[in-house]
């Protein structure tokens, strides 16, 4: 029962502190739109994909992956995965940049841009470049799909990476989404209104109800009726003196 009243109170109160909540709020969302349009820079990403193809004893590529066996697939998974880490290597991304001649971007940033995951139950990789430049992004995810491809071959003498799908130029930034940072700043506003109102109430030690009298464990003597309304009264009317 003293959890209903305490809602109950909790949910009167932030009514009567509607105004606050209502001024944060919308500073939030104010905030959120000059954050969103005016500060998150645009960057693009560019997808490039590679699958990993079974050779032969005749060097002769497996196009029908129902041609693959059991072993084929453990062991294809097992270098797919050592080929998700040797795509990042400073070597591969030393050059990458090299051949582009793209001269604003080190290995160590290129190498933060870059994602390479495997598609689940395939032997198939997907190439993410992120840039702040569409068309540099689409660059560099060629190239470094490329420039694997050869040292994948000239590294161990085999080729077994086909490049599958070519990174086109992004026209949409993949980092703007004002509508998702926008809600996210309205739910802070709100959490800190709330959060403001509920600190002062608790700080608040002055009595406003009888109840608060009784919990200090005090009787209370007497109870004043609330006045809503007083109306003057005069008793000479019509300006009789």
């Amino acid at each position: 029962m003293e959890e209903t009243i305490d809602l109950k109170n909790i949910f009167k109160m932030m009514w009567e502190k509607k105004s606050i909540i209502i001024i944060v709020t919308m500073i939030a969302i104010l905030l959120g739109f000059i954050y969103s349009y005016k500060f998150v820079k645009p960057k693009y990403t560019a997808k490039v994909q590679i699958v990993l193809v079974q050779i032969d004893k005749n060097q002769e590529k497996k196009a029908n992956i129902g041609a693959l066996t059991q072993a084929d697939v453990t062991i294809n998974d097992k270098i797919i995965s050592t080929y998700q880490k040797l795509l990042t290597n400073d070597d591969v991304l030393t050059q990458v940049i090299k051949n582009t001649q793209i001269v604003d971007i080190t290995p160590a940033e290129l190498k933060k841009a870059t994602t390479a995951t495997v598609v689940s139950n395939t032997q198939i990789l997907d190439i993410q470049v992120t840039n702040k430049n569409a068309e540099k992004a689409a660059i560099l995810a060629n190239e470094l799909a490329k420039v694997f491809k050869e040292k994948i071959y000239n590294t161990y003498g085999i080729d077994n990476v086909s490049i599958t799908l070519v990174a086109e130029t992004p026209k949409e930034p993949s980092n703007i989404h004002h509508a998702k940072d926008i809600l996210m700043f309205t739910i802070g506003g709100l959490v800190i209104a709330i959060f403001i109102i509920l600190l002062v109430n608790f700080l608040d030690n002055s009595i406003k109800t009888a109840s608060d009298i009784e919990d200090l464990g005090l009787n209370i003597l007497a109870e004043f009726p609330e006045i809503k309304e007083m109306k003057s009264f005069d008793g000479n009317k019509g300006g009789n003196k």
